[in-house]
């Protein structure tokens, strides 16, 4: 791997996978469903109590038939929350929900801060529209705002419904029913922060949320040097952007900053190792290689 210059970007993430006993399938279509289907999940509630969750706003949260139930009167046009107690960065969430009555969401990367109580990305719940959607409360509003006719094709009026929604770097991707509903690349909003399930101000609301799990996915980027791998790692370093050089098509140009890995300003150097040994994984990585490079990504190897 001694090319001229290799980027690879803040979303290279490993996740380990569960069931190592299991073959992977031979050529999976998607990589992000086979690490969801691989990975280790692990539940955000534990079906009897709200350890590990805590109330913000107004309205009532109560465990009823194996769901966490939330109801909130009309007349009261604040807002309410169920906040997760720990923050997460890189990871998958899903969850199975039932909309009744009112508009709600699930909530990632979020702040316990701002006019409704929480900032931050909401994966869009409603009984008749949207479903699926992003929206950034307290920031730009709708960043993926879905077709009616889309809505119509994955979400179920009246039933259980299953969302979830993955994180990584910069990448986003809302899935309800397993159909894509929404998705960014290269977002420039926040990077982690907590969970949150909402009550929305002004609405009659019912909705009820079960089998809420999660999948932390782990980032071999992190920075700000070059802590996961193995020493040496020659001109290898970390960064904060890197793009093509305008001024040399084969080289690349880079900002200082954490989250991407390049292999220095020559764009010759070493090969490099990850400091852990894995067994059955999925990767995902963004790359950027300029003209005339040449690169890979091992695997198994040492």
């Amino acid at each position: 791997m001694k090319t001229l210059a290799t980027l690879l970007a803040a979303t290279f993430v490993l996740a380990a996978a569960a069931r190592a006993e299991e073959a992977m399938p031979a050529a999976p279509a998607d990589i992000l469903d086979e690490c969801l289907a691989l990975g280790q999940w692990q539940p955000l509630w534990d079906g009897k109590t709200l350890d590990g969750w805590h109330k913000i706003g107004t309205g009532s949260w109560t465990i009823e038939d194996g769901a966490i139930v939330g109801r909130k009167e009309a007349k009261d046009g604040e807002f309410g929350h169920l906040v997760t107690d720990k923050v997460f960065k890189d990871f998958t969430v899903r969850v199975k929900y039932k909309a009744a009555k009112g508009n709600s969401g699930l909530y990632f990367r979020i702040e316990e801060k701002g006019a409704s109580g929480v900032s931050g990305f909401q994966a869009e719940i409603d009984p008749a529209k949207d479903a699926g959607g992003l929206y950034e409360t307290n920031g730009r509003a709708w960043v993926a705002q879905p077709k009616p006719e889309d809505v119509k094709t994955w979400y179920k009026p009246g039933e259980w419904n299953e969302m979830d929604a993955t994180a990584v770097g910069r990448h986003l991707v809302v899935h309800v029913n397993g159909k894509k509903s929404a998705e960014l690349m290269n977002d420039p909003g926040r990077t982690e922060g907590r969970l949150a399930l909402q009550l929305h101000g002004g609405n009659d609301m019912d909705v009820r949320f079960k089998d809420i799990e999660i999948l932390e996915w782990k980032d071999l980027a992190p920075g700000p040097e070059m802590t996961g791998w193995r020493k040496p790692t020659g001109d290898w370093a970390m960064a904060g952007e890197a793009a093509k050089d305008p001024a040399n098509e084969k080289a690349l140009a880079a900002k200082p900053g954490a989250g991407i890995i390049y292999n220095g300003p020559k764009g010759r150097t070493t090969d490099i190792l990850t400091a852990g040994e894995f067994g059955d994984i999925a990767a995902h990585l963004e790359f950027v290689v300029p003209k005339g490079s040449n690169s890979g990504v091992y695997f198994m190897g040492r």
